[in-house]
C-alpha cells in the first residue's frame, strides 16, 4: 500500500554533505525522514546578473538582426525603384532608410517598421544594459 507524504509534514532535510536541500525539487530520503529537496532551483535565478545578461544578449542580437533585414530590404527596394541616389544614401547613412521608408511607406510599411523597432530596440537595450552596471 502507498502512503506518499502528507503535505503538511514536508520538511527540508539535510543532505550527507551536511547542506540544505534549498535548490532543485526532488524527493529527498534521510535516515530518519522523508521530505522534499530543494537542490538546484532557485525562484530567483533569471535576476542574476549572469542570466540577465544573456537574455539582453539575445534580445540585443534579434533586434539587430530585425533591424539589418529591414535595413537591407528597403535599400534593394530604393535602387529597384531606380532612386540610386536614395540607395546609396541608405548603405552610407542608414537612418536614410528611415526617411525613405516613411516616403514610400505605402510599400514599404513592414521593412520600415522593422528598422524602426531595431533603433528604438537598440537605444532602449542600451539603456537597459547601462542601467544594471
Amino acid at each position: 500500500m502507498f502512503t506518499g507524504i502528507h503535505p503538511h509534514s514536508v520538511e527540508i532535510i539535510k543532505t550527507q554533505r551536511g547542506h540544505d536541500c534549498t535548490h532543485s525539487l526532488s524527493v529527498c530520503k534521510n535516515a530518519n525522514s522523508v521530505g522534499i529537496c530543494l537542490s538546484d532551483w532557485n525562484p530567483y535565478s533569471l535576476h542574476t546578473n549572469e542570466n540577465m545578461e544573456m537574455l539582453l544578449g539575445i534580445l540585443a542580437m534579434t533586434v539587430l538582426a530585425v533591424g539589418v533585414i529591414g535595413w537591407l530590404w528597403i535599400t534593394v527596394m530604393a535602387f529597384s525603384e531606380g532612386e540610386t541616389l536614395w540607395g546609396v544614401g541608405c548603405l552610407i547613412i542608414s537612418p536614410l532608410c528611415l526617411i525613405y521608408g516613411f516616403l514610400n511607406l505605402q510599400e514599404l510599411k513592414i521593412p520600415f517598421v522593422m528598422v524602426l523597432v531595431g533603433f528604438v530596440g537598440r537605444i532602449g537595450i542600451g539603456l537597459l544594459a547601462a542601467s544594471m552596471g
